[in-house]
This record gives structure tokens, sequence and C-alpha cells, in this order.
């Protein structure tokens, strides 16, 4: 089962994207505190990140993608920013495409998002498995 962890301090739309996906048959967790993001997709396990860019702050998606990507055990796992910071996601635009980060700006159609899921797992399916493989 694909695992999702969504990184965003909105309790409605975690709700609501957890509750989408998890009847979509993905395993879903959450975590809605930007200083223990890194922890929280480590501990999950997880197979893509929908990162939110503004939490605690206007940077602090910002430097949990430069986290995610600078920790061996989260670079390889692929990143959605899904954000209502149109400039943020416009600015970086081709730094993001370049790193193969994918943007989603809110408010969205919700099956573009599981199209969006579904091609980044497929495409990372054999790279994980081996991943998994290789741990045990």
């Amino acid at each position: 089962m694909t695992r999702v962890v969504i990184v965003d301090d909105d309790p409605d739309f975690t709700h609501l994207v957890s509750e989408l996906l998890r009847d979509q048959g993905y395993e879903v967790a959450a975590c809605d505190d930007d200083q223990q993001a890194l922890q929280c997709v480590i501990g999950a396990d997880a197979d893509l990140i929908i990162l939110d860019l503004r939490m605690s702050s206007r940077e602090s998606g910002w430097r949990i993608l430069d986290d995610l990507t600078r920790d061996p055990r989260t670079r390889a796992v692929p990143v959605i920013i899904s954000s209502a910071a149109l400039d943020d996601l416009s600015s970086r635009a081709d730094e993001l495409r370049d790193r193969g980060i994918e943007t989603l700006p809110k408010p969205f159609d919700i099956d573009d998002l599981l199209t969006m899921i579904e091609r980044m797992t497929r495409s990372e399916d054999n790279h994980r498995n081996s991943d998994h493989a290789s741990k045990m």
C-alpha cells in the first residue's frame, strides 16, 4: 500500500485530503508541525509527500524541502508542493521543475491530485521496492 504523508498546518485541509486518499486505498499520515516534519516523514516511511509551503513562517515549507533533500532517508521520496502561495510557486517554478518536484496550487481538483500521486508513485515503485528489499 502506498504511504502518503501530508505536511500541512491546516487541519481542515489535512482531514479532507486524508479521507479522500484513504477512500482511494492510500495509507495516510499527517504532520501539522513543521519542526517535526522530517521525523514524521521518516517515521511513516513515506512513498510520497504532500507539502504546504507556509506553515509557522513564510519559509517553513522551503526549509522542510531542503531538509528532505539533504537527508539520505528522504531525498528519493517524491514531493508534491500544494500551496496557495502562488507567488512562491511561480517565482521558483524552474527550480522546482529541475528538482523533479511537482506543484499543485490550492485550491485544486482532487482528480488532479490523484493523477499526480499515481504517476509519481508508479515511477518510484521499482526504486522504492529495491530500497525496502535492501533494508530486510
